[in-house]
């Protein structure tokens, strides 16, 4: 299983080196059209069907609590998972509005606290705008969403426990909104995308982002998500303790044999090596070590 992981994350380097080889050749289109394109047939239907997603979550968890039954708890149930999917593969997109707005704070942080967000529930009913401008981030958004929604006795605690439902469907509406919100920067007030964080980004805006630095970060976020996924995700379920990237280079060291009697300072650091003596005029003077000396030549970066 680790070993089909590993390949997987060998396979996604691979293919963003490609598409960098891609973008270098002769043939390559202009990153002006690449930049287009990408925001046409890439960014923003992402970020569209995460707002659609998570609307339907929101009202999933509306209908839920008007009229609790299984039908409506198995209905929020998958439109919760289908809004935290539309959720991952928009992170290949976090740069732009969403960063700027710091929207990952209010639809899907990590980890959350349990025991605080039963606490917050038996304190009183909230609303969206209180979801949004008080509670932590720690106890909203998708996870939180996810500990009301999924618990065994869901159905049956929603359905007694009026505050219960305020709190779901509080953090459901602040999550819907905080996504259309993001959208809405992309495209712009009025919906033209000309005025919208697209012009800024694709290069058709007179006051936009270098095409360069466009392409930077469709490509810088994609290699970081690549090492997230092995490191942090990967890493941490297979066992290796979110270093998988770096074991494909590094063998881990051999485990250490302690000795057989072991002394107190068996696994103390090495002393410090003792400075070669040299003459001083005083019993007060410093000595300083000759320092190593380095070519004046000036370095060309290329």
């Amino acid at each position: 299983m680790r070993d089909a992981m590993i390949r997987i994350s060998l396979i996604c380097s691979l293919l963003i080196c490609a598409a960098l080889v891609a973008c270098t050749s002769a043939n390559a289109p202009a990153r002006e059209d690449v930049l287009t394109s990408a925001t046409a047939n890439l960014i923003l239907p992402r970020y569209e069907a995460l707002a659609a997603d998570m609307n339907t979550l929101s009202d999933a968890v509306d209908a839920l609590c008007d009229v609790p039954s299984q039908p409506a708890l198995d209905h929020a149930r998958q439109s919760w998972r289908n809004a935290r999917a539309q959720w991952l593969r928009s992170q290949a997109l976090w740069f732009g509005p969403v960063m700027e707005r710091r929207s990952r704070s209010l639809v899907d942080w990590a980890p959350i606290e349990p025991d605080a967000i039963e606490e917050r529930i038996q304190a009183g009913a909230i609303t969206p705008s209180d979801a949004r401008e008080f509670l932590p981030s720690t106890q909203r958004g998708l996870g939180a969403i996810e500990h009301l929604l999924f618990q065994p006795d869901a159905l049956q605690t929603l359905a007694d426990a009026p505050n219960r439902c305020a709190y779901i469907t509080a953090l459901a509406t602040t999550a819907s909104a905080e996504t259309h919100a993001v959208l809405s920067e992309w495209n712009g007030a009025s919906g033209d995308r000309e005025g919208g964080y697209v012009a800024y980004f694709d290069g058709s805006a007179e006051n936009s982002l270098l095409s360069k630095s466009a392409l930077n970060d469709l490509v810088r976020i994609s290699v970081f998500m690549s090492r997230s996924i092995s490191d942090m995700r990967l890493g941490k379920a297979l066992g290796v303790d979110g270093r998988m990237w770096s074991s494909l280079m590094t063998p881990s060291p051999p485990p250490q044999t302690p000795p057989a009697n072991p002394s107190p300072r068996a696994y103390s650091q090495p002393a410090t090596p003792a400075l070669p003596s040299q003459p001083a005029s005083s019993a007060t003077s410093l000595v300083c070590p000759t320092l190593p000396t380095f070519s004046a030549s000036p370095i060309v970066l290329k």
